[in-house]
């Protein structure tokens, strides 16, 4: 139940945007903030991605970004549907600005 989504199971991009439609469609997503959970789609995850990175050295930092992203775990999505709203236990009731909020 602890897997997370991007860093273990690989979901970023489209995938994870589509993921999040759907949950969308059970749950009241008005306090995700996308940013905050995942990078976009060219984030440096593909073969040629890496290539890239490799050859152009002030790109790479994107990469080294991976841990910057908050966690989402099967936990989290599990929970958000059985009470119907997001619930990120990162973000607390008086602070809950968005993507600058605490990690």
């Amino acid at each position: 139940m602890d897997t997370r989504l991007y860093h273990d199971l690989g979901i970023y991009g489209d995938t994870a945007w589509w993921f999040v439609e759907e949950l969308a469609k059970k749950v009241d997503m008005s306090h995700f903030y996308y940013e905050r959970y995942f990078p976009p789609e060219f984030s440096g995850e593909g073969f040629l991605q890496r290539a890239f990175f490799s050859m152009v050295p002030f790109a790479s930092f994107i990469r080294r970004r991976r841990e910057s992203f908050t966690s989402i775990t099967i936990r989290m999505v599990a929970e958000s549907l059985e009470k119907g709203e997001w619930i990120d236990p990162f973000i607390t009731e008086t602070n809950s600005e968005g993507p600058s909020a605490p990690q």
